[in-house]
């Protein structure tokens, strides 16, 4: 079991500070190879060698010096020089130009050596790892279910050395949830998790539990776009992303009373059993029924209001086997459950009040 002592909140608008000198390389021309694939003639040509943020290294040394020092003044030392925000500018455009690259490119061969030289500059310099950390998220608008997934693992990687997470990762993460591959939906739920700890919870938890209930809007849409995929898949993109919500949850309760406090808070019993009535999707029902149990398990003062919100014949059914329940469930159950009205907010030391 994990706990958080305390969400990890922003110094600045976007996370990272430089370490100490000694815990860093600077960056190579051992990536050449890589960029001529990409078709740049050298490191040059893309990112500056040996800038990167409050930190560094002469040409003639593989050791990061602090700038301060290299200014020959204490502490921060005086502005930086014109020519040195232009080189950072430099390094701003080279990852903005591989991130375009990768989003882009069908082609393996390069896009290999584009991932290998986002990851190395991600494993870099501090100011290296933001521009990365800036581009990978917006990478995860991408159309490619192998680059979506490439991206959702580099972005955990990158964002468990991070001390806060950016607000614009979660609205695109909540998205690839209603991926039809099951590699990209297992990134983003591993990504979910991993940000549990972060100041964007309360924002991500909102999201989960807003995807339990998709509006008509939603469906409708999705009805009329995504015709041919209903027909591959037998189901709709957005009651896959509920499903997948409903399995995020679950996980992320499984591990925290607090955190499953927080879900309470947001009414989340209520759009369970929703999902749990939405016969046209086995998986959603499922992961709902899981969930809900997790809930009602933890928390035995639930089960009376459960068991009244939606009758005590399918609620004896939901206990004695919830990943089942749906094979079983009749027209009469199903509505029961969409219209339920349970809502229950709170839950505290044995106390819950029903709002």
């Amino acid at each position: 079991m994990w706990s958080c002592s305390s969400l990890r909140s922003p110094a600045s608008s976007w996370p990272g500070s430089p370490p100490g000198p000694d815990s860093h390389t600077c960056v190579g021309h051992s990536w050449d190879c890589s960029l001529k694939q990409l078709g740049f003639s050298s490191l040059h040509q893309t990112i500056p060698d040996g800038v990167s943020g409050g930190w560094r290294s002469p040409h003639s040394s593989g050791h990061l010096e602090p700038l301060s020092e290299q200014r020959g003044g204490e502490g921060r030392g005086p502005p930086p020089s014109a020519h040195y925000l232009k080189r950072w500018s430099q390094i701003q455009r080279g990852v903005k130009a591989i991130a375009e690259f990768l989003a882009q490119s069908n082609t393996d061969e390069p896009l290999e050596a584009a991932w290998a030289l986002l990851e190395s500059l991600s494993r870099g310099n501090p100011r290296y790892q933001n521009q990365v950390y800036k581009a990978l998220i917006a990478l995860m608008t991408c159309s490619s279910p192998k680059a979506q997934q490439r991206v959702l693992h580099s972005l955990h990687t990158v964002q468990s050395k991070m001390k806060t997470a950016h607000h614009s990762i979660v609205e695109p993460l909540l998205g690839l949830l209603s991926s039809l591959h099951l590699e990209v939906q297992d990134e983003a739920i591993n990504l979910i998790l991993g940000l549990r700890c972060y100041e964007v919870r309360p924002l991500l938890l909102d999201g989960l539990v807003a995807l339990l209930r998709p509006t008509k809007e939603n469906v409708q849409h999705q009805n009329m776009q995504e015709s041919e995929i209903i027909q591959m898949t037998g189901s709709l993109p957005v009651f896959v992303q509920q499903a997948a919500a409903a399995k995020s949850i679950r996980l992320l309760a499984e591990d925290s009373q607090e955190v499953s406090r927080e879900l309470l808070s947001l009414g989340v019993i209520q759009r369970l059993l929703y999902a749990m009535g939405n016969r046209e999707h086995t998986d959603a029902q499922i992961q709902a029924s899981l969930a809900l149990k997790h809930f009602v398990r933890s928390f035995p003062n639930i089960e009376e209001h459960v068991q009244r919100g939606i009758g005590s014949t399918l609620f004896a059914a939901f206990m004695n086997q919830a990943d089942t329940l749906y094979m079983n469930m009749d027209e009469t159950q199903a509505e029961i459950l969409l219209t339920n009205k349970v809502n229950i907010t709170e839950v505290w030391y044995g106390d819950n009040s029903e709002g």
